[in-house]
């Protein structure tokens, strides 16, 4: 899970926020596609390639003396870092045109075909399950671009046709690619973490959990989903649109939704500790902290579209960058006196904070001298 999570921290960044740019701009303009894509996918090519590089070296840093086949650290670092990152332009685009259900299917498919090799090394009870569950992750990656760039309505542009980033480009690109980092912070920063700080056990169960509560909030990544295009072109990045009917819905939404998801969760935590059986039977001392952090993950979410709708993606990245320095420091104090849920903890106060740091600038957004 560490090693997972570090190579998507370092595959947020390698599109450098273009393929945000591209769902923006093709929301409101559909023939600046192109143009977008023209150094959309080099950009991909070239900053991928180079971070590729730099998580192999922190990777062998990080675990170094750790028990692991350095070819299946390379390949999940490949698919994270070089795939799926060009997966995810081809499902903007379809994303920006409003073809939700195909923008979907897109990353929808590499997942699915994840699930088959977890279940082929469950069935198999391979000894090299690492390894070979790595390299079908690479596989399914690939096999989800392929599929990904034959349903595109249009191919992208040829080799000839890419250019680098102007820096008026570079400039309104870098603050996306930020946000994509400081977004996937709080979300697989933790379980790199919880390797350092509790034993390998109490990291595995909290990063179980982890999971769970993401695959519980996935209705609110698909509200989001569904309505970034509409409020990239309501929105145009102007500040008397904030309060607009549209941005206070959603938000209203993902709290009352992520209310009952944490109650129903709670609920459930008998039903999680039989499904994963006896191995997990400290589960249940790690989800009610979880369950707590349920509705301030929504809010979070709905937070960080609406402001990036509006063009201010370093306001994203400030407020999580600071969840980031909450949940470093809770985890430090709270993992002293309670291992199993400290990380649990850490994790709940963090999403709480980012979410109403957030609905205060969104309700109340500061105002720089001269009205700007």
């Amino acid at each position: 899970m560490a090693l997972a999570a570090l190579s998507i921290i370092f595959g947020s960044l390698s599109s450098l926020g273009t393929h945000l740019i591209l769902l923006g701009d093709v929301s409101k303009d559909p023939g600046s596609r192109h143009e977008i894509l023209s150094f959309a996918v080099p950009t991909t090519l070239l900053v991928g390639g180079g971070l590729f590089l730099i998580y192999n070296v922190s990777a062998y840093w990080a675990f170094r003396g750790v028990d692991v086949d350095w070819n299946a650290v390379a390949a999940l670092g490949f698919a994270e870092i070089i795939v799926q990152p060009l997966v995810n332009i081809a499902s903007m685009e379809l994303l920006a045109y409003g073809q939700i259900a195909r923008s979907q299917l897109m990353n929808i498919l590499p997942l699915l075909l994840r699930l088959l090799a977890l279940i082929g090394v469950f069935v198999l009870s391979l000894e090299v399950s690492l390894t070979f569950f790595s390299v079908a992750y690479l596989m399914a990656c690939v096999i989800g671009l392929i599929f990904a760039l034959h349903i595109l309505p249009e191919s992208w542009p040829r080799v000839k046709a890419w250019r680098i980033l102007t820096p008026l480009e570079f400039h309104r690109s870098i603050g996306y690619a930020v946000l994509n980092l400081t977004y996937l912070g709080p979300n697989e920063i933790d379980k790199v973490v919880a390797i350092k700080l509790v034993p390998a056990e109490v990291a595995g169960l909290y990063g179980v959990g982890n999971r769970i509560i993401g695959a519980v909030t996935l209705p609110i990544v698909a509200l989001l989903t569904a309505a970034m295009p509409q409020m990239f072109r309501e929105s145009d990045g102007a500040f008397p649109r904030n309060h607009s009917r549209l941005n206070l819905l959603i938000l209203l939404i993902a709290l009352i939704y992520g209310g009952f998801a944490s109650v129903a969760l709670y609920l459930a935590l008998p039903f999680f500790e039989w499904l994963f059986g006896a191995g997990y039977s400290n589960l249940g001392a790690v989800m009610p902290w979880l369950a707590v952090a349920i509705p301030g993950l929504a809010l979070r979410m709905a937070v960080g579209a609406i402001l990036v709708t509006q063009s201010r993606p370093w306001v994203v990245a400030a407020i999580e960058l600071f969840g980031m320095g909450c949940l470093l420091f809770a985890a430090l104090v709270f993992t002293r006196d309670f291992m199993y849920s400290g990380m649990s903890m850490a994790l709940a106060l963090a999403e709480w904070c980012m979410a109403l740091v957030g609905v205060r600038m969104i309700l109340f957004p500061l105002r720089m001298r001269g009205g700007s």
